[in-house]
């Protein structure tokens, strides 16, 4: 448990009893304590790990024993724990005058476990206190060892943009866990657009049997869980939040050697990196390549966006009390993240409006599953919950919730009155289609060609009550919407509700989207819309089938597109919502390289070019380019911003030994300049300053 927890750098206080100073343990013996001094010794005769633990003597009645001052922020639960063993009455009695554990009497000569949780109500220092009562000297007394504190926190909010989008560790999304909505748009407004959303994944094993894991409300339980595979949940119930600037600042300073007087951010600090226990944790840039992640040594967290949330779920960790399906063995990284454009555009203002999810599945367990689908499904509520329609739009891989009329509600709290907005959730990227499936997965004419990702492949509708069309039960249900069907397995068909047609049917109210007939055998049909009486509706979009292999990892990219105008009627907002939608995805396509591009880890492939020099570096007018020898062949010198854009260009048809580039008008930042000849390449950073 120890290894698990201090990977991961949430700690605020761990103490083996390692170092004395005298006979006193460091960061022990507080205000509070009781005990006198020769009633706290060193113990090394069976210790829990290192070399000692602390032997605390007490045969009467209750003393104390007490840490240094901790500070407890408000904000975090806090979990304590600590190893005891010999033979007392042991309490962690208190924070701050508050209870926290009731401990009981310790009688064995092996080690145990205790922990206790702790949420103060504001930040405070305060000193972690033990009473200790009735030991015996003949069995040791009593021994402590490994005493432990590290804050967990499930929840966390983006909130950099024009979107205000609260995001837990648990696989339900956006609400408070008892009737609120809580994804704002726009910020600061009172108004919410969406209630909650859930990742649902599954497939079956090779023996056929049905593996799921999926989430609504947690009315029933849960089927995901916080943390590792490898880890307790309790020691991973967190989400990390980081801000591009302070990642670009901190790599200002560090490759500049201007460090003097800089504090590296705590989110810099504590990013929970790859490590022993798994490889494959949170990205970061090795700036060494040692393969440890190391702030000091100029080590920095990968982000995507200008603001990310990261966090990880697994769905082994306990039964499935959501669907009652069975595990299969996954664990999900889970990236959220927003851009905060100035919105000197129509693209960028799309984009102040719209928040990033990213689902990074890994397949832990050794079966290989097949026909498995992906899903994501969203209790919209769109301001006033009662009065939606749902959509979907089967070209840009999206559905989408409108008012059913005109105004969404009085425009009062969280109803957005006269001309409400559309919001859409948008499938960006999705698994790769198994090859020779003879299916047209991305919809681009081209059946089967490499690299086929499958993208929205079903959109179903469903209610909270319904024998067909209600919420799903059991892991049959779930995996039927997942497919496409209803419910009861019942296949959707064209027009209506979807429900009873003779046309099988993919995607259910797709309007005007699908002229080609894709989900119904390459047969177009009449446009197709929601009618009726607006209702409370979900919807559930998928991705599938395909097979899971052993090992493999998938990604599964979502975006939150919120548009508005302030004129027309449905048709109109609809409209409006899709060209933005449309934006978005160009922008996701052309700007899709994470915060650590792989243009930062290039080598030199030819040892003549050891001698490259950049310089001035810092550098505010002119950048010298240096190799000390003249090479005779073409080549191109691009600047390039962290994002991995490529800013300026410049073309030759031999490179000197030196070559001035122009860096004037560079905004303040880091920057790549990569040279590109027939046969080599170099790539450098350089820092403008002006």
């Amino acid at each position: 448990m120890l290894l698990c927890v201090s990977v991961k750098a949430q700690i605020v206080f761990s103490n083996g009893f390692e170092s004395w100073t005298g006979n006193v343990p460091d960061n022990w013996v507080g205000s509070l304590t009781t005990l006198e001094p020769d009633s706290i010794l060193q113990y090394t005769a069976n210790v829990h790990s290192g070399t000692k633990a602390c032997r605390l003597v007490n045969q009467g009645a209750s003393l104390k024993f007490s840490s240094l001052p901790i500070t407890f922020d408000s904000g975090y639960t806090y979990f304590v724990s600590y190893w005891v063993r010999g033979h007392g009455q042991i309490s962690l009695v208190a924070i701050n005058n508050t209870n926290i554990s009731g401990g009981g009497m310790v009688d064995t000569l092996g080690w145990i476990y205790r922990s206790a949780q702790y949420t103060p109500a504001s930040t405070i220092s305060a000193e972690l206190v033990f009473t200790v009562r009735q030991t015996n000297l003949d069995k040791d007394d009593i021994q402590i060892d490994d005493v432990l504190i590290y804050r967990k926190k499930f929840n966390e909010t983006l909130a950099l943009n024009n979107v205000r989008a609260p995001f837990s560790s648990y696989n339900s999304l956006f609400w408070d866990f008892t009737s609120t909505a809580n994804y704002e748009v726009p910020k600061g407004s009172g108004k919410t657009s969406l209630f909650a959303s859930a990742f649902w994944i599954g497939g079956l094993a090779s023996n056929n049997s049905l593996h799921l894991a999926a989430g609504r409300f947690r009315s029933n339980g849960d089927d995901f869980f916080q943390g590792s595979v490898n880890c307790p949940a309790d020691s991973f119930n967190y989400i990390w939040k980081i801000n591009k600037t302070d990642i670009d600042d901190f790599i200002g300073h560090y490759y500049t050697g201007n460090m003097s007087g800089y504090t590296i951010p705590a989110s810099i600090i504590n990013w929970p990196a790859s490590s022993s226990y798994n490889p494959n944790q949170a990205p970061y840039f090795d700036n060494n390549s040692d393969e440890i992640y190391n702030p000091y040594d100029g080590d920095y967290p990968c982000i995507k966006g200008d603001q990310m949330l990261w966090w990880v779920m697994n769905d082994s960790l306990k039964p499935h009390t959501e669907s009652g399906g069975l595990p299969l063995g996954i664990e999900a990284h889970v990236y959220a993240w927003a851009y905060n454009p100035n919105p000197a555009n129509d693209t960028l203002i799309a984009l102040t409006n719209t928040t990033f999810l990213r689902y990074e599945v890994h397949n832990l367990s050794q079966e290989t599953y097949h026909d498995t689908y992906f899903g994501f499904w969203t209790d919209g509520d769109l301001g006033q919950y009662s009065d939606d329609y749902i959509g979907c739009n089967v070209k840009q891989n999206s559905m989408y919730f409108y008012n059913g009329d005109s105004i969404d509600g009085d425009g009062n709290g969280r109803t957005y009155g006269t001309f409400p907005p559309v919001q859409a959730i948008v499938q960006l990227n999705g698994p790769l289609a198994d090859a020779g499936d003879g299916i047209d997965n991305d919809r681009d004419s081209v059946i089967d060609e490499i690299g086929e990702k499958i993208l929205m492949s079903g959109f179903n509708y469903f209610r909270n009550s319904g024998a067909y069309y209600g919420d799903p039960e059991t892991a049959i249900e779930y995996y039927n919407f997942l497919q496409g069907f209803w419910r009861d397995g019942t296949p959707l068909t064209y027009g209506g509700t979807g429900y009873g047609g003779t046309l099988p049917a993919k995607y259910v109210f797709p309007g005007n989207s699908n002229p080609y007939g894709w989900g119904t055998n390459g047969a177009p049909q009449p446009e197709w819309w929601q009618t009726g009486t607006p209702d409370d509706i979900r919807g559930v979009m998928s991705s599938g089938p395909f097979t899971l292999e052993p090992n493999e990892t998938v990604i599964y990219d979502i975006a939150f597109v919120w548009s508005r105008i302030y004129s027309g009627a449905q048709p109109e907002w609809i409209l409006n919502n899709e060209a933005d939608v449309d934006k978005i995805i160009k922008w996701y396509n052309y700007q899709n390289i994470d915060g650590c591009s792989s243009i930062l880890n290039v080598k030199s492939v030819n040892n003549n070019f050891t001698n490259f020099k950049v310089y001035p570096n810092p550098c505010n007018n002119l950048l010298n380019l240096s190799f000390g020898k003249i090479i005779n062949s073409n080549c191109t010198i691009s600047i390039l911003d962290l994002t991995g854009k490529t800013i300026y260009t410049k073309e030759l048809k031999y490179f000197s030994s030196n070559e001035t580039i122009s860096v004037t008008n560079l905004d303040e930042g880091i920057y790549i300049v990569k040279v590109i000849t027939n046969n080599e390449q170099y790539i450098s950073k350089f820092v403008k300053s002006n």
